[in-house]
Protein backbone atom coordinates (compact mmCIF):
# COMPACT_ATOMS: atom_id res chain seq x y z
CA UNK A 1 0.00 0.00 0.00
CA UNK A 2 1.31 3.43 -0.59
CA UNK A 3 2.46 6.07 1.93
CA UNK A 4 -0.78 7.96 2.40
CA UNK A 5 0.00 11.43 4.50
CA UNK A 6 -3.37 12.50 5.26
CA UNK A 7 -3.70 9.05 6.94
CA UNK A 8 -0.30 9.39 8.69
CA UNK A 9 -1.79 13.03 9.52
CA UNK A 10 -4.95 11.61 10.59
CA UNK A 11 -3.50 8.57 12.51
CA UNK A 12 -1.18 10.93 14.76
CA UNK A 13 -4.17 13.41 15.29
CA UNK A 14 -6.04 10.50 16.83
CA UNK A 15 -3.14 9.44 19.33
CA UNK A 16 -2.15 13.27 20.21
CA UNK A 17 0.64 13.80 18.19
CA UNK A 18 4.29 12.65 19.15
CA UNK A 19 5.08 11.95 22.66
CA UNK A 20 7.64 14.03 23.87
CA UNK A 21 10.88 13.51 25.88
CA UNK A 22 10.67 16.96 27.48
CA UNK A 23 6.84 16.34 28.76
CA UNK A 24 7.53 14.03 32.24
CA UNK A 25 7.75 14.50 36.28
CA UNK A 26 9.23 12.02 38.79
CA UNK A 27 7.88 12.00 42.40
CA UNK A 28 10.04 10.36 44.88
CA UNK A 29 8.25 9.50 48.44
CA UNK A 30 10.79 10.18 50.68
CA UNK A 31 11.37 7.16 52.21
CA UNK A 32 10.81 6.51 55.88
CA UNK A 33 14.09 6.97 57.55
CA UNK A 34 14.34 10.74 56.24
CA UNK A 35 11.65 12.24 57.40
CA UNK A 36 13.87 14.62 58.71
CA UNK A 37 15.02 15.31 54.82
CA UNK A 38 11.34 15.46 53.62
CA UNK A 39 12.50 17.30 50.09
CA UNK A 40 9.94 15.05 47.83
CA UNK A 41 8.45 18.03 46.31
CA UNK A 42 11.53 20.11 45.28
CA UNK A 43 13.08 16.70 43.72
CA UNK A 44 10.33 16.64 41.17
CA UNK A 45 11.32 20.27 40.13
CA UNK A 46 15.14 19.62 40.08
CA UNK A 47 14.76 16.50 38.11
CA UNK A 48 16.18 17.65 34.47
CA UNK A 49 16.12 13.77 33.16
CA UNK A 50 15.27 10.38 33.76
CA UNK A 51 14.49 7.03 32.33
CA UNK A 52 11.31 5.18 31.58
CA UNK A 53 11.96 1.03 32.84
CA UNK A 54 12.49 -1.79 30.44
CA UNK A 55 12.79 -5.41 30.98
CA UNK A 56 14.82 -7.93 30.11
CA UNK A 57 13.36 -11.79 29.67
CA UNK A 58 15.83 -14.19 30.51
CA UNK A 59 15.63 -17.78 29.15
CA UNK A 60 15.74 -21.16 29.69
CA UNK A 61 17.36 -23.25 26.54
CA UNK A 62 16.82 -26.80 25.77
CA UNK A 63 16.56 -29.33 22.60
CA UNK A 64 13.85 -30.94 21.47
CA UNK A 65 15.10 -33.51 18.91
CA UNK A 66 17.41 -31.69 16.72
CA UNK A 67 15.63 -28.23 17.65
CA UNK A 68 16.63 -25.36 20.15
CA UNK A 69 13.59 -24.23 21.87
CA UNK A 70 13.21 -21.33 24.26
CA UNK A 71 11.18 -20.52 27.23
CA UNK A 72 10.51 -17.50 29.38
CA UNK A 73 12.09 -18.23 32.89
CA UNK A 74 12.47 -14.67 34.99
CA UNK A 75 12.45 -11.45 34.49
CA UNK A 76 15.80 -8.96 35.06
CA UNK A 77 15.35 -5.12 35.41
CA UNK A 78 18.25 -2.84 34.22
CA UNK A 79 18.34 0.13 36.82
CA UNK A 80 17.26 3.90 35.52
CA UNK A 81 19.07 6.75 35.90
CA UNK A 82 18.47 10.64 36.63
CA UNK A 83 19.81 13.58 36.53
CA UNK A 84 18.52 16.78 38.79
CA UNK A 85 19.60 20.08 38.70
CA UNK A 86 21.42 21.05 41.77
CA UNK A 87 20.17 24.39 43.74
CA UNK A 88 21.97 27.05 45.62
CA UNK A 89 21.29 25.43 48.91
CA UNK A 90 22.64 22.16 47.43
CA UNK A 91 19.35 20.32 49.19
CA UNK A 92 19.58 17.54 46.13
CA UNK A 93 23.17 16.54 46.83
CA UNK A 94 22.36 16.50 50.90
CA UNK A 95 19.33 14.62 49.92
CA UNK A 96 21.29 11.60 48.34
CA UNK A 97 24.08 11.58 50.81
CA UNK A 98 21.63 11.25 53.16
CA UNK A 99 19.68 8.22 51.90
CA UNK A 100 23.44 6.40 51.03
CA UNK A 101 24.53 7.13 54.57
CA UNK A 102 20.94 5.57 55.78
CA UNK A 103 21.69 2.74 53.92
CA UNK A 104 25.27 1.98 54.54
CA UNK A 105 26.74 4.64 57.05
CA UNK A 106 29.64 6.29 55.41
CA UNK A 107 31.71 6.45 58.80
CA UNK A 108 31.77 2.75 59.30
CA UNK A 109 31.32 0.98 55.94
CA UNK A 110 28.85 -1.51 57.98
CA UNK A 111 25.88 -2.39 56.58
CA UNK A 112 22.88 -2.19 59.29
CA UNK A 113 20.75 -5.10 59.39
CA UNK A 114 16.74 -4.46 58.10
CA UNK A 115 13.83 -6.31 57.40
CA UNK A 116 11.54 -3.16 57.26
CA UNK A 117 12.36 -2.05 53.77
CA UNK A 118 12.66 1.39 55.08
CA UNK A 119 15.54 2.43 52.88
CA UNK A 120 13.51 1.78 49.70
CA UNK A 121 11.00 3.77 48.77
CA UNK A 122 8.61 3.89 45.27
CA UNK A 123 9.26 6.28 42.24
CA UNK A 124 6.96 7.31 39.81
CA UNK A 125 7.72 8.49 36.43
CA UNK A 126 5.18 10.41 34.31
CA UNK A 127 4.91 10.92 30.67
CA UNK A 128 2.19 13.63 29.36
CA UNK A 129 1.08 14.00 26.25
CA UNK A 130 0.34 17.57 24.53
CA UNK A 131 -2.36 18.88 26.58
CA UNK A 132 -0.65 18.02 29.67
CA UNK A 133 -2.66 14.73 30.92
CA UNK A 134 -0.44 11.65 31.84
CA UNK A 135 -0.27 9.31 28.82
CA UNK A 136 2.12 6.89 30.22
CA UNK A 137 3.72 5.74 34.13
CA UNK A 138 5.73 3.51 35.74
CA UNK A 139 5.93 3.03 39.28
CA UNK A 140 9.54 1.84 40.68
CA UNK A 141 8.84 -0.70 43.80
CA UNK A 142 11.39 -0.91 46.40
CA UNK A 143 13.60 1.89 44.69
CA UNK A 144 17.01 2.94 46.11
CA UNK A 145 19.66 5.03 45.02
CA UNK A 146 22.79 2.72 44.12
CA UNK A 147 25.38 4.91 42.15
CA UNK A 148 25.19 8.94 43.36
CA UNK A 149 28.01 10.57 40.55
CA UNK A 150 30.56 13.13 41.43
CA UNK A 151 30.63 16.73 40.82
CA UNK A 152 32.93 18.60 38.97
CA UNK A 153 33.72 22.09 40.79
CA UNK A 154 35.93 24.03 38.16
CA UNK A 155 36.82 28.32 38.35
CA UNK A 156 36.74 28.43 34.63
CA UNK A 157 32.70 26.17 34.54
CA UNK A 158 30.09 29.00 35.47
CA UNK A 159 27.48 26.43 34.55
CA UNK A 160 24.56 25.11 36.63
CA UNK A 161 25.71 21.72 38.65
CA UNK A 162 23.90 18.40 37.63
CA UNK A 163 23.99 15.48 40.62
CA UNK A 164 23.41 12.12 38.38
CA UNK A 165 21.97 9.12 40.46
CA UNK A 166 21.43 5.68 39.46
CA UNK A 167 18.20 3.99 40.94
CA UNK A 168 17.78 0.25 41.03
CA UNK A 169 14.31 -1.33 42.35
CA UNK A 170 12.78 -4.84 42.84
CA UNK A 171 10.11 -4.33 39.81
CA UNK A 172 7.58 -1.58 38.39
CA UNK A 173 4.07 -1.09 37.39
CA UNK A 174 2.59 0.23 34.53
CA UNK A 175 -0.28 2.38 35.79
CA UNK A 176 -2.90 3.35 33.41
CA UNK A 177 -3.98 6.82 33.86
CA UNK A 178 -7.08 8.00 35.38
CA UNK A 179 -8.56 10.72 32.75
CA UNK A 180 -6.87 13.14 35.34
CA UNK A 181 -4.43 16.14 34.37
CA UNK A 182 -2.75 15.49 37.99
CA UNK A 183 -0.48 12.23 38.91
CA UNK A 184 -3.34 9.93 40.31
CA UNK A 185 -3.33 6.84 38.44
CA UNK A 186 -4.64 3.06 38.80
CA UNK A 187 -2.38 0.09 39.02
CA UNK A 188 -2.81 -1.99 36.05
CA UNK A 189 -0.88 -5.17 34.43
CA UNK A 190 -0.79 -4.55 30.15
CA UNK A 191 2.45 -5.45 29.87
CA UNK A 192 1.35 -8.84 31.46
CA UNK A 193 3.09 -10.32 34.56
CA UNK A 194 5.18 -7.06 35.83
CA UNK A 195 2.58 -7.15 38.68
CA UNK A 196 2.45 -7.90 42.59
CA UNK A 197 -1.10 -9.68 42.24
CA UNK A 198 0.36 -12.25 40.15
CA UNK A 199 2.42 -13.83 42.63
CA UNK A 200 0.17 -16.74 43.11
CA UNK A 201 -0.31 -17.93 39.37
CA UNK A 202 3.31 -18.75 37.65
CA UNK A 203 3.39 -22.02 39.38
CA UNK A 204 0.48 -23.85 37.04
CA UNK A 205 1.26 -22.06 34.55
CA UNK A 206 5.21 -23.99 34.11
CA UNK A 207 3.94 -26.99 34.73
CA UNK A 208 3.26 -27.85 30.61
CA UNK A 209 6.52 -25.51 29.18
CA UNK A 210 8.47 -28.56 29.22
CA UNK A 211 7.87 -31.67 27.19
CA UNK A 212 7.08 -34.74 27.73
CA UNK A 213 10.99 -36.56 28.65
CA UNK A 214 9.89 -39.66 26.37
CA UNK A 215 10.06 -37.64 23.59
CA UNK A 216 14.26 -37.16 24.25
CA UNK A 217 16.57 -39.85 23.00
CA UNK A 218 19.83 -40.29 25.09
Amino acid sequence: MAFNIDEFRSHLGAQNEFAHANRFDVTIAVPPFLVDQNYGRELVLSCESSELPGVDINQIEFKHYSFLQRVPHFLTFTPVTMIFLCTGKMKEKIFFDAWANGMVPFNTGLLPFTQDNSISTSITINQYNNVGEISYAAKLIEAYPISISTMVVSWSDESVNRLQVTIAFKKWLNLVPDGSTTSSAKISDPAGGINVNNTNSDVTNYTNIMPDMSDFIF
